[in-house]
């Protein structure tokens, strides 16, 4: 489980419904709710209401906006819901909707409060899954107020995604990973050099990937052939050129050139290295066999 987790999404597009699923497993979390309880609105009281009732029983609800103490503590998972009501609380308490609060300090203020979030939630230690709307996709609204409110949530919601380690989001039900918490990557083998690895078995190193031996031999000597070193057997000071095909040791410069290009592949692409290692190494300090790389 991912320790913090940015849900996005429009209105009724299934964020909030998410939010709860990823912390479905905890019997015991804690439930912010930034809105308050619409008192005097019927149909808010009744949206909240209705989120009440389909939370599980063992859950705890804590109606607030002061979201970094609880960020900073221990304790159970957190479901903050949602960043856009505390931005608007925020925004109220800043005055940020009257034009000359804001231009005289008000957006300052408020990017203080702003920042100081976003450094509780990277710092966060417990596991918490916030919700915010991404407004930014629709009409432009038309009144400077609304265009405000817009960007800052815009930004805010840079801010946390920035420091969240998985983040999604919801449209029409469906949930799409934007930044996906995975296990670390499995290490590529360490660089070597040719004194580290006297006795390099290329052929487990080639059964990994299932290619033959002969095409890590071939891209170690394909490797000495455009190094200039000189192949067992060949007078001393006259090195293979990368255009010289005369010889017992003819090669076929498109096939090796695929062999030693970079790939996708980091198994193919790390024993590939290897193979080159080995070709210095003189393996197990038996003489080069060219029959090998055919």
């Amino acid at each position: 489980m991912p320790r913090r987790t940015l849900v996005l999404g429009g209105a009724r597009s299934g964020k909030s419904h998410e939010a709860e699923r990823r912390l479905a497993a905890f019997p015991d979390v804690v439930y912010v709710a930034t809105a308050g309880t619409g008192d005097g609105d019927p149909e808010w009281s009744n949206r909240v209401a209705a989120h009440v009732a389909r939370r599980p029983p063992t859950w705890r609800t804590v109606e607030t906006c002061d979201l970094e103490p609880l960020l900073g503590s221990d304790g159970p998972p957190l479901l903050i819901d949602c960043l856009t009501l505390w931005l608007t609380n925020v925004m109220d308490g800043c005055q940020a909707w009257d034009d000359e609060i804001w231009f005289g300090g008000g957006e300052q203020a408020l990017h203080r409060r702003v920042e100081e979030l976003t450094a509780a939630w990277r710092s966060c230690c417990r596991t918490v899954v916030a919700v915010s709307n991404e407004i930014g996709s629709g009409v432009v609204p038309p009144t400077a107020s609304g265009r405000r409110f817009r960007d800052e949530l815009g930004r805010l919601n840079t801010a946390l995604a920035a420091e969240s380690d998985e983040v999604l989001l919801t449209v029409a039900g469906l949930v799409l990973p934007l930044r996906q918490h995975s296990p670390a990557p499995r290490p590529l083998p360490k660089a070597l050099s040719c004194h580290d690895v006297s006795a390099v078995n290329l052929d487990t190193y080639a059964s990994l990937v299932e290619r033959p031996h002969s095409a890590f031999q071939a891209a170690a000597e394909q490797q000495r052939h455009h190094s200039g070193e000189n192949h067992p057997g060949q007078a001393v000071g006259h090195p293979v050129r990368p255009g010289d095909r005369e010889g017992p040791h003819r090669h076929d410069d498109q096939r090796h050139r695929q062999l030693i290009e970079p790939t996708e592949d980091p198994v193919v692409e790390g024993v590939t290295q290897l193979a080159v290692l080995g070709a210095e190494l003189r393996l197990d300090e038996e003489p080069w066999d060219s029959r090998r790389a055919g």
